[in-house]
Parts: structure tokens; C-alpha cells; sequence
């Protein structure tokens, strides 16, 4: 009998689990194939242990962190894939050490982040939390001079960041912003393959 490559699924999701991932969960690791998953137990303070790591081969991570202690014995463990971008919840040097390849996803969140962009830039643009202030405050039929500037019409210059997701700007042309839109893209090619691809 041969053994399945077992999944465990980070427990941060809560009851986002089944909305965002559920239909591609049952899709790709159906049952009786030869990828099995579950939910992984709550980790303490948000912190993977050791002991539930080496019961998987891979681990869909979203919110857990992954110091250098939680790769101790892991052999079992081959890859994290986490769900959005950066490294910050994952001790890459840990990971290469044990062999780990970290895995990212971020076009998963890019039309997230580039709605978020769009309320920062209307916010900053009709200086909405200075209004907010004088609101609050009562001053708001008679103390208003604050004066914002219109986005439409504007070309928008995107941040470093979108050289790995130009495509937020189709969220911004979908609230209608501007269709002066300006991407920047790069590719990357390897010299060589990586060291865990090689034989």
C-alpha cells in the first residue's frame, strides 16, 4: 500500500476556510486520491510545533509562524506554501537547513491589496481622516476649510510592489480611477536551476 502525501492546513483561516479554499480543496485533494489533508491542531500563540509538523508533508500555512524550532525533526516535511506573500512568518534559513521549500501565492491577494490601495488613495485625496477629525469634533458645519483634489484624470504610478502583481490594476480600473494606469513588470530568468531542483 502506498503512503499519501499528507496535507495539514493552517487553522488561521477559522470559518474563512470553506469560502476561500473549500471548493479547491475537495477539487484537488478529492477523496481517495493519493493527497490526503486536514485542519492542523491550533498551534500556542500562533507558533508551529515540531511534533504536528512531522506528521505532514506539506503544510498550506496563511497566519502560523515558523521559527527555527519548529523545523527540528521535521524530515517528513517537504514544502510550505502560505497563502499571500513574504517571509516574514517563516525562518527561511531554518527552512533551507531542514530542506523545507517555502512556497508563495501572490496573486491570490491582489485584488485585496489593490482595493486597499484605492481607499488609501481617496482617503489621502479628499483628506478624509482630517474631516474625520473635525466631525467628531463637532466642527463639522462650521469648520470645514480642508480642500482634497480630484483622482480622476490623474495618472497613477503603481509602487515597486507591483513589479510582482501588475495585475491590481484592473481593480483600479474596475472603480473606475484612471486608465492612465502604469505597470511595472519584470522577468526573472535563472542561470542555473535551483538548488533543490537539481539530482
Amino acid at each position: 500500500m502506498s503512503v499519501k502525501f499528507r496535507v495539514g492546513v493552517d487553522p488561521g483561516w477559522g470559518g474563512r476556510l470553506d469560502a476561500l479554499l473549500g471548493p479547491a480543496l475537495r477539487e484537488l485533494f478529492a477523496p481517495g486520491g493519493r493527497i490526503e489533508w486536514e485542519v492542523m491542531p491550533e498551534p500556542p500563540g500562533g507558533v508551529a510545533l515540531p511534533q504536528d509538523l512531522r506528521r505532514y508533508d506539506g503544510v498550506l500555512a496563511m497566519q502560523m509562524n515558523f521559527p527555527a524550532a519548529s523545523f527540528a525533526g521535521a524530515e517528513r516535511l517537504v514544502c510550505i506554501a502560505r497563502w499571500g506573500v513574504g517571509f516574514d512568518r517563516i525562518d527561511d534559513a531554518a527552512a533551507t537547513e531542514a530542506d523545507v521549500l517555502i512556497a508563495l501565492t501572490p496573486t491570490a491577494i491582489s485584488h485585496a491589496v489593490g482595493e486597499a490601495e484605492i481607499a488609501l488613495i481617496f482617503a489621502l485625496a479628499k483628506q478624509l481622516p482630517a474631516l474625520d477629525r473635525r466631525t467628531r469634533e463637532g466642527r463639522w458645519r462650521t469648520d470645514l476649510p480642508i480642500t482634497g483634489v480630484d483622482v480622476a484624470g490623474k495618472t497613477l504610478a503603481p509602487p515597486s510592489a507591483w513589479a510582482r502583481s501588475p495585475r491590481r490594476c484592473s481593480a483600479w480600473r474596475a472603480a473606475s480611477v484612471s486608465d492612465a494606469c502604469l505597470p511595472a513588470t519584470r522577468t526573472v530568468r535563472r542561470s542555473a536551476p535551483p538548488r533543490w531542483a537539481s539530482s
